[in-house]
């Protein structure tokens, strides 16, 4: 851990099929994930970077 400011590590996969973004605390706890093809409501979404995954984990990190 450290002191002060927490620190929140944001994961994104997105070269491969199943594009996704996960939102990780300091202590390894997930806050938030979100696959790509939830909102594109495409299949694997594939190669498609996930830009509405990633503002969904950080709009949950903001609440």
């Amino acid at each position: 851990m450290t002191r002060g400011k927490p620190v929140w590590t944001l994961g994104i996969n997105w070269k491969y099929h199943d594009t996704a973004a996960a939102l990780v605390d300091e202590t390894g706890r997930v806050v938030a994930f979100a696959e790509e093809e939830r909102f594109s409501r495409t299949k694997r979404a594939p190669k498609s970077y996930p830009v509405r995954a990633t503002q969904d984990c950080l709009a949950e990190k903001a609440t």
